[in-house]
């Protein structure tokens, strides 16, 4: 995905213009956000075409992605959720559910800690955070491969593994093509950035819901979640690689709605 499309709009805040397309009416508000530096919004795409019927929907390309703009050196994920909120001004939106994918999913949860009021909840798609030490340093070291000429192949290598024997091929082929598509930097210093810390300061900080669908070989430390948001929804899928929105789409839209219900009870 690459440039503006017809229903794009833009929005900056930060120094970085975000765009995003909306679709559908209906609250509360869903902000669909894709796995910064290796992704795309047309990820989230059966989420936006499911939700629609009953809620507005955004779904945005995050920095450096379709047509945002590239993300400036030492913009990191604080900037980041600053101009996801961009996205929610812009929109005219007070509250919001932000629903994040993958390093997205550790956005949402940056947003919701710095940004409490704007948040109505918080739903988590395979999320990258509180990951063991020993899993995170692995990634890290990936990074001087990132940085190399062989970034593309260490890349193809790491996401293989992410990738489940029950994905359609299409899908397999899909994921491992785009990655091409990733800036090459961005993808290393998120890469190290993002796993440099496991995020429980920030998920400590979370105070609206929280919905956390997962994998079962997702190295999530499921009992320091318990104890850093003991009221947590943990939901689980099955027959799926990372890709989780995009594999089995009825189960993660299943969960979703209940926690849009819940949220829409708890709020009237």
């Amino acid at each position: 995905m690459s440039g503006l499309g017809p229903g794009d709009r833009l929005t900056q805040r930060s120094g970085v213009r975000l765009a995003y397309e909306e679709a559908g009416t209906g609250a509360p508000a869903v902000v669909l956000v894709h796995g910064w530096a290796f992704g795309n919004r047309s990820h989230m795409s059966p989420q936006l075409a499911h939700l629609k019927s009953r809620h507005r929907v955004l779904a945005l390309d995050l920095p450096g992605h379709g047509g945002s703009e590239p993300a400036p050196p030492g913009f990191g994920f604080q900037d980041c959720a600053a101009a996801i909120v961009g996205v929610l001004d812009k929109a005219g939106i007070d509250q919001a559910v932000v629903c994040g994918h993958s390093f997205g999913g550790r956005l949402a949860v940056e947003v919701a800690a710095a940004y409490p009021e704007r948040l109505a909840g918080a739903a988590l798609l395979d999320p990258v955070i509180l990951f063991p030490d020993k899993v995170r340093e692995q990634a890290v070291r990936m990074v001087p491969a990132l940085e190399s000429e062989g970034w593309l192949n260490a890349l193809e290598a790491y996401f293989s593994r992410l990738l489940s024997t029950y994905d359609p091929p299409d899908l397999k082929a899909r994921i491992l093509g785009e990655l091409g598509q990733v800036p090459r930097q961005l993808a290393a210093q998120v890469m190290r950035d993002g796993m440099s810390t496991d995020g429980a300061e920030s998920v400590a900080r979370v105070k609206c819901p929280l919905l956390v669908i997962r994998r079962t070989e997702t190295p999530i430390d499921m009992e320091r979640l318990a104890r850093l948001q003991p009221e947590a929804w943990v939901g689980c899928v099955v027959g799926t690689g990372h890709w989780i929105g995009l594999a089995v789409p009825d189960q993660v839209d299943a969960m979703l709605d209940r926690f849009l219900e819940a949220i829409t009870v708890r709020t009237t």
